[in-house]
């Protein structure tokens, strides 16, 4: 993979992770022998209105 094969599947992640109205994202990539690019995504919880 070169870096314009990895920037478009970067940017292809990051548009999915914000299609879920993630409250959070944030990425976290690393180097071990190829790139591993995780995106973390942390939904904004709802509160349950109690009665």
């Amino acid at each position: 993979m070169d870096i314009n094969e990895f920037n478009e599947s970067l940017e292809g992640l990051i548009k999915q992770a914000e299609s879920l109205n993630a409250g959070e994202t944030s990425i976290a990539w690393d180097y071990n022998n190829e790139w591993q690019v995780k995106i973390v995504v942390k939904r904004k919880r709802k509160k349950a209105n109690k009665k």
